[in-house]
C-alpha cells in the first residue's frame, strides 16, 4: 500500500509539473515587453475605478498584484469613461490603442466575454478621437506627422561618419549601419546572434528569425544580402562589423551585442550625437530637431530610400516590404514570395551604392586565394571572434575590408581609437603583406556580383567599351609622337643631302650662292612637311578628342604607381628599438606626451608583450617612469604593471617568462591569457559574471586594489 501511494503521489505531482509547464507554454504566446505593458495599462484601469465610489465594486483586491479589473462586472460605458479621462490627458489615438490591446488582453486571459456593444461603440469612439486629431493637424495645433522622422541618406552618411570617426566606442556606428541595411526594427539588431551570420559570394548574409510581424518565424525563413561599399566607408557594414569585432569581442556570448537593453543604449548615443552646434546646423539643413530623430528614424529612412528609385529603375516596393517585414495582407503574401535576386538588388540599393553608375556592380574587398597563412591572419587579427564557429569566412572579408580602408581609418579616426592598438595596425609588414594579396580592380577572380539590374550590365559593357577606346586612342597618339620625330628627322636630313649635291655639282658660282640655295630648298621643303604634319595630326585629333586626355591620364596614373610603390618599400621593420625618441635632452622609449591607450584587456596583454610597431612603441613590459613625460601617464604605468604581473604571477612555472628573455610567439598569447584570467578571482558582487577579455585594463587595476582589501589576493 505504501509503494502504491508512493507511485500516486510521484505521477500526481509530475502531472502537476506538467500543468505548471502547459501554462508557461500558453504564456509565451507573448512577449514579456508586451505582458508587461498590457498589465501597466491595467493597473491604470484598476486605480482610474478605485478612485471614484459608483466603480469601486468593480475593483478587487490582490496581496500579490495589488488591485485587479473584475472584467465580468465592467460595462462599455465604464471604459468609454476610461478612454474619455485619458484622451482629456492629451494621450493620442496611438496610445489609446494600447489600452485597448490591454483590455482585451484582460478579457482573453480571464474568459470572460465582452459586453456586446463593446466593439461597436469603441470603433465608434476611436473613429471620433482620429477625426479629431486629424482636424487639429488641419489648424496646425498638433504636428502633422506623427512618431518620428525617417532619415535622408545624406543625414544618414553624416550620422554614420561623425559615429565612426568621433566616437571612441565603435557600437554606435555598427548598430547604426546594420540597422539601416537590415531595414529592421532596433530589438532586431540588439538580438543578432554569431550563429544568424554567414558569407555567401559577395554578400554578407544575416538571418532575422523573429519579427514583430512574425512572432511565429513562419515568414523570415531567408537570410538578408548585405554588401560592402568599397567607395563609402562610413556606411559599408563589412567595415562596421570589422572594425566592431576589433574592440568587442567576447565569444563566451552568442550575442553580437552582448549585455541587456543595447537598443536603449544605441538610443542614448544616438541622441548624445544631435546637441552640439554641429548636428544642430545639419538637423536645420534637412529642416529636423533632435527630438525627431531616433532609432526607428534609422528603418524608416532606409525603407524611405529603397522605394524613392522604383521609378527610375529601383527595386518593386514587394521586396522591399518584404525586406522590412511589413504584411501585404494574406492574398498577396500568398502569392508574392522571398525571391533572392529581389533581396539582393534591395541589399545593393541601401548599401549605398551608386544606382545610375557601373560602380553598383563593384565587388566587395577580398582576398581571391586563401590558404592557411591567410587563416592564421584572421586568427592574429581577431584572436577572441575567430574562436566561434562559422565566422571564419565573415572575419576574412572584414579583414579584407580593413586592410582595404586602412589609410581612411587612419586619417579619420580619434587618435585614442582602439583601431590603432589592433595587430593589423601594430605590425607594418603584415598590412603590407596583406595589401598585396588583395584583389585589385581589373584581376581575374572567381566572385562574381549578385543582385544587379540588367541597365547596370548595359552600363558596365558601355565603360569597358570606353576604357579600350581610350586605351587605342593613346596608342595612336604614341604613334602621332613617334611619326612626328621621324619626320623632322627626315626634314634635317633632306636639306643637309641636297646641300651637299649642290656642292658637288659647283653651284656656288654666280648668283647661285651656295647660302641662297640651302635658304631656298629649307622654306620649301620645311613648310611643305610642316603643313602636311600639322594638318594630319589635327585631322586625327579631332577624330579622337580623348587623345590628350588619355596620354595625360595614363602618365598621371603611371607616376602615382611608381611613387606608391616606392613609399611601400620604404615602410618600417617589424622590430622596435628602445630609447627611440627625444626629448629633454635625453633618449627614451616612449614619445612626448604619450597616454595609454583605453584598451579591453586581452589587447592590453598583446602591448604588454609586442607593444606596438608602427607607432614605434616597444613592448609595454620594457617601459620604465623615466620614458613618461605626464604624470597621468606614470600613473597609468603602475596601473599597467601591476595588472600584467599579476597576470605573469598566475602562470604556471613553465609557462612563465623571464624579464630578459624573448616575449612569447603571438599565436600564444591567447592560451597564456586564458590560462592567467581563469585564476583570477570571481566576482560575486556584480550581477552578471565578468569576461575578462572585455573589461578594461583599468577596471582590473580597480579590482585587483579591491581584492588585496579584502583579502582574496
Amino acid at each position: 500500500e505504501e509503494q502504491v501511494e508512493q507511485r500516486n503521489s510521484s505521477q500526481s505531482a509530475n502531472l502537476d509539473q506538467l500543468d505548471g509547464d502547459i501554462m508557461l507554454t500558453k504564456r509565451k504566446r507573448l512577449v514579456d515587453v508586451t505582458r508587461r505593458s498590457y498589465e501597466s495599462s491595467l493597473k491604470r484601469l484598476a486605480t482610474f475605478f478605485d478612485s471614484d465610489p459608483s466603480t469601486a465594486h468593480l475593483v478587487r483586491r490582490d496581496e500579490q498584484s495589488g488591485l485587479a479589473v473584475e472584467a465580468q462586472h465592467v460595462s462599455t460605458q465604464d471604459v468609454l469613461r476610461f478612454f474619455q479621462m485619458l484622451r482629456n490627458s492629451g494621450l493620442s489615438v496611438a496610445a489609446l490603442a494600447n489600452y485597448r490591446s490591454g483590455l482585451a488582453y484582460l478579457y482573453k486571459e480571464s474568459g470572460t466575454s465582452k459586453p456586446a456593444d463593446y466593439d461597436e461603440e469603441l470603433s465608434k469612439f476611436f473613429a471620433g478621437v482620429r477625426r479629431e486629431e486629424a482636424s487639429e493637424r488641419q489648424h496646425g495645433l498638433r504636428k502633422a506627422q506623427a512618431g518620428k522622422k525617417p532619415l535622408d541618406f545624406g543625414m544618414y552618411q553624416w550620422l554614420a561618419h561623425r559615429l565612426l570617426t568621433q566616437v571612441l566606442d565603435p557600437f554606435s556606428h555598427c548598430f547604426q549601419v546594420i540597422m539601416w541595411n537590415l531595414m529592421c526594427r532596433a530589438n532586431n539588431v540588439a538580438k543578432l546572434c554569431f550563429s544568424h551570420l554567414s558569407w555567401h559570394q559577395d554578400a554578407l548574409l544575416i538571418s532575422i528569425p523573429k519579427t514583430k510581424a512574425d512572432q511565429t518565424g513562419d515568414r523570415n525563413l531567408e537570410p538578408k544580402h548585405l554588401y560592402a561599399n568599397p567607395n563609402e566607408p562610413a556606411v559599408c557594414p563589412v567595415l562596421a562589423l570589422a572594425v566592431y569585432f576589433l574592440v568587442h569581442s567576447e565569444p563566451t556570448s552568442h550575442y553580437v551585442f552582448y549585455g541587456g537593453s543595447q537598443q536603449w543604449r544605441f538610443s542614448s548615443s544616438l541622441q548624445s550625437a544631435l546637441v552640439d552646434a554641429d548636428a544642430q546646423e545639419m538637423l536645420e539643413l534637412y529642416g529636423l530637431e533632435a527630438g525627431d530623430i531616433g532609432a526607428h528614424s534609422t528603418r524608416k529612412g532606409s525603407g524611405k530610400y529603397a522605394c524613392s528609385g522604383s521609378s527610375g529603375g529601383g527595386p518593386s516596393i514587394v521586396s522591399v516590404s518584404l525586406r522590412c517585414g511589413w504584411s501585404l495582407g494574406d492574398t498577396l503574401e500568398r502569392y508574392l514570395r522571398y525571391e533572392g535576386a529581389g533581396d539582393q538588388f534591395v541589399g545593393r540599393v541601401v548599401s549605398g551604392h551608386p544606382l545610375h553608375s557601373p560602380e553598383f556592380a563593384a565587388l566587395p574587398p577580398h582576398f581571391p586565394q586563401v590558404d592557411s597563412n591567410l587563416l592564421q591572419d584572421v586568427a592574429h587579427v581577431y584572436p577572441l571572434v575567430s574562436r566561434v564557429d562559422g565566422m571564419r569566412n565573415v572575419l576574412l572579408h572584414c579583414m579584407a575590408s580593413l586592410v582595404h580602408h586602412f589609410d581612411w581609418l587612419e586619417d579619420n579616426l580619434l587618435s585614442g581609437h582602439a583601431f590603432f592598438q589592433c595587430p593589423l595596425a601594430r605590425s607594418p609588414r603584415l598590412l603590407r603583406r596583406l595589401r598585396s594579396m588583395l584583389h585589385r580592380p581589373g584581376e581575374r577572380t572567381q566572385m562574381r556580383a549578385s543582385g544587379i539590374p540588367p541597365h547596370v550590365s548595359i552600363m558596365r559593357m558601355v565603360a569597358d567599351q570606353h576604357q579600350a577606346a581610350a586605351e587605342k586612342s593613346a596608342r595612336v597618339e604614341e604613334m602621332l609622337v613617334s611619326m612626328d620625330a621621324r619626320l623632322s628627322t627626315l626634314k634635317t636630313d633632306l636639306v643637309v643631302d641636297m646641300g651637299k649635291l649642290l656642292d658637288e655639282k659647283n653651284f656656288s658660282v654666280g648668283r647661285y650662292s651656295q647660302e641662297n640655295v640651302h635658304s631656298t630648298m629649307q622654306n620649301v621643303l620645311g613648310a611643305a612637311l610642316d603643313h602636311r604634319l600639322r594638318s594630319f595630326v589635327t585631322d586625327l585629333r579631332s577624330e579622337f578628342p580623348s587623345l590628350d586626355r588619355s596620354s595625360a591620364a595614363a602618365t598621371d596614373e603611371a607616376d602615382s604607381s611608381d611613387s606608391s610603390m616606392a613609399a611601400e618599400g620604404a615602410d618600417d621593420d617589424e622590430i622596435v628599438a628602445e630609447l627611440s625618441f627625444e626629448w629633454c635632452g635625453e633618449r627614451r622609449s616612449l614619445p612626448e606626451g604619450f597616454r595609454f591607450p583605453k584598451v579591453n584587456l586581452y589587447t592590453g596583454w598583446e602591448l604588454w608583450w609586442h607593444g606596438n610597431v608602427a607607432q614605434g612603441v616597444p613592448p609595454y613590459r620594457t617601459l620604465a617612469s623615466r620614458d613618461c613625460s605626464l604624470r597621468n601617464t606614470r600613473k597609468r604605468l603602475s596601473d599597467w604593471r601591476s595588472v600584467f604581473c599579476h597576470l605573469e604571477s598566475l602562470l604556471a612555472e613553465e609557462d612563465r617568462v623571464a624579464a630578459d628573455a624573448t616575449p612569447p610567439a603571438k599565436h600564444q598569447l591567447f592560451a597564456l591569457f586564458t590560462r592567467a584570467t581563469d585564476c583570477l578571482p570571481r566576482d560575486h558582487v556584480a550581477k552578471y559574471t565578468r569576461r575578462w577579455s572585455a573589461v578594461t585594463v583599468l577596471t582590473l587595476a580597480r579590482l585587483l586594489r579591491e581584492w588585496k582589501h579584502q583579502s582574496l589576493i
